[in-house]
């Protein structure tokens, strides 16, 4: 069982040593996750070390340096095997987790980042790198892009499936082969090159 971590997401010890005494006397590498950490407190940690577990505390840290590498100093203390960081917090965080690590003078956990959770999907990502980060950067020709597609809203509240909604709909008003405007037409598909240009349409 050497290549298999058994997550242990459970709400107390009783539920954990209930999991546990079903592998008899194997011992193999456990996950604490938030939810038993924070329950349980510490002592969940030497428990499982006392039971010759190797321990990987998934707590997803994410501060100022000063702040997570003192919690690795701590976490370290406690005999985790494994620790992981939250990447969004910086290279200077990450750093600070690994010389806390390193320094600690007790076990020296690994240090791990996750880079994004299992419930993000693309939309989520999108919206986070291209939206909400340059939400108070949106470029003027975006903007006039926009308001050339009639959508009033930030470029980072729309999603590229709204905007192709748009664009089919005005696309159908304005074609001058139902009666529209062949200039209004240049400039709407004139905007839609402006947002791909801005990896707005992915």
């Amino acid at each position: 069982m050497k290549d298999v971590i058994v997550a242990l997401d459970f709400q107390n010890r009783e539920q954990m040593r209930a999991c546990l005494e079903r592998f008899g006397g194997a011992r193999p590498y456990v996950k604490v996750g938030k939810e038993l950490f924070y329950a349980e407190g510490p002592d969940i940690v030497y428990e499982l070390k006392e039971r010759g577990h190797r321990v990987f505390l998934d707590l997803k840290l994410h501060d100022i340096p000063h702040t997570v590498q003192g919690a690795v100093y701590s976490l370290a203390r406690l005999g985790a095997d494994m620790v992981n960081v939250h990447a969004a917090g910086g290279i200077a965080m990450m750093q600070a987790a690994r010389e806390a690590s390193e320094s600690s003078g007790y076990a020296h956990p690994l240090i791990i980042a996750v880079t994004q959770l299992t419930s993000t999907d693309r939309d989520a990502v999108e919206a986070l790198l291209y939206g909400g980060l340059t939400a108070m950067a949106q470029p003027d020709c975006v903007t006039q892009a926009l308001s050339e597609l009639e959508l009033d809203q930030p470029a980072h509240s729309l999603s590229a499936q709204v905007i192709r909604q748009q664009y089919r709909a005005l696309v159908s008003r304005y074609h001058p082969d139902r009666g529209g405007c062949t200039a209004r037409l240049q400039r709407i598909n004139q905007a839609m090159d402006t947002l791909r240009q801005h990896r707005l349409l992915r």
